[in-house]
């Protein structure tokens, strides 16, 4: 399975916005072909990031890969999901630009990341949830030089360095 954009339904009224984020049963909006259904996920985390930041690419050592659900509350980002998965598709970086209430289903064998080309507020639900001891980085294939990033971001090896020196930590 390949990453997936969706847009969220928005009930608007006298009273502002209305915006249902999950629902377990449900399939996720947006998704084409077989319907995509919301997993339950362990860990929900909220990321509040200003403007020209680039957070990634983060993924967890087999065998606590994760499945994610990255949603936009406020801002703009460029979302980043790099196949780290052994195979043909390996090294493919797949973009998408989110505008609020739209996110990207992200399956277990990506690295993720995203760019804030402006402030922004992003939630996203992990599963399973964070194991510190399995978290990895992987440079991004394209210069982030004017973003600002954190310094274990800016020191992370490229994905051919990674896989080349850690194979058994990549998903199966």
């Amino acid at each position: 399975m390949e990453p997936v954009k969706f847009r969220l339904e928005r009930h608007r009224d006298e009273r502002g916005l209305f915006v249902e984020l999950a629902h377990l049963g449900r399939s996720i909006p947006g998704c084409s072909g077989a319907p995509l259904e919301y997993p339950v996920f362990e860990q929900w985390n909220c990321s509040m990031s200003h403007a020209s930041v680039f957070r990634g690419l983060h993924f967890q050592a087999h065998p606590h890969a994760q499945t994610k659900l990255i949603t936009l509350l406020s801002g703009g980002i460029t979302d980043c999901c790099l196949d780290i998965r052994p195979g043909p598709t390996f090294g493919q970086l797949h973009k998408f630009v989110l505008e609020v209430f739209e996110g990207v289903f992200v399956p277990p064998g990506f690295a993720h990341g995203f760019y804030a080309f402006n402030a922004s507020v992003v939630v996203y639900g992990c599963s399973p949830a964070r194991v510190e001891a399995a978290e990895r980085t992987i440079a991004p294939p394209f210069s982030v030089l004017t973003a600002t990033q954190s310094l274990r971001d800016r020191g992370a090896p490229a994905l051919e360095e990674f896989a080349a020196k850690y194979p058994e930590e990549l998903p199966r």
